[in-house]
């Protein structure tokens, strides 16, 4: 507890009785607390990819693949929304589908139309503007938090709930590359 009370016993000037003092923070805990929040900081800024994912339709779900190659300017090779547009990539948090399969939903990664599944970084808290190294080489940049459902799609139908549109995000390609499960994601924060 941050603000714990230390209690001591002290001398009254007037009666010469001990009483209990004052309250007052406890140090060693506020500095405990700052160090901890300090290491969450950066901890949220380092995740990793689950899995990889794609489509060759759009409005579908997509399927996990092995790898993926992403092309600069362009997005996934071989996936439906891929093109000179601002949303290339899509990615969503494991601990989203954490969400919906405790709400019952039977979902599995690509489901939502994500590309990438991650884990470990708050995907919805990052800004727009923010750049993702991906793996060993891929460069991305988000470019748009969340997406306006103007139809239900298939995925919608299919699961009963869609959360790519409360907590997908979606990042352009600007450095290529390849990306398969279990490689490293770091978010520069500075970029935007």
């Amino acid at each position: 507890m941050i603000f714990a009370k230390t209690v001591e016993k002290i001398q009254s000037p007037q009666s010469g009785r001990k009483i209990k003092s004052v309250s007052r923070p406890n140090i060693d805990d506020m500095v405990k607390k700052e160090e901890n929040m300090a290491a969450n900081e950066k901890n949220t800024k380092y995740g990793r990819v689950v899995n990889v994912c794609t489509s060759p339709a759009k409005g579908t779900a997509k399927r996990p693949v092995q790898q993926i190659t992403l092309v600069a300017g362009f997005g996934i090779e071989g996936d439906a929304h891929a093109g000179k547009w601002h949303r290339q990539v899509s990615l969503l948090a494991k601990e989203s589908h954490a969400t919906m399969l405790a709400k019952g939903a039977s979902v599995t990664h690509g489901d939502f139309g994500e590309n990438i599944v991650t884990e470990g970084i708050n995907l919805v808290q990052l800004p727009v503007g923010s750049l993702l190294k991906l793996g060993g080489s891929v460069i991305g940049r988000v470019t748009q938090i969340g997406k306006k459902c103007h139809a239900h799609c298939q995925i919608f139908h299919t699961v009963g709930d869609c959360i790519m549109p409360r907590e997908g995000i979606f990042i352009e390609i600007l450095q290529g590359g390849t990306l398969t499960e279990n490689d490293a994601i770091e978010i520069d924060y500075q970029s935007h």
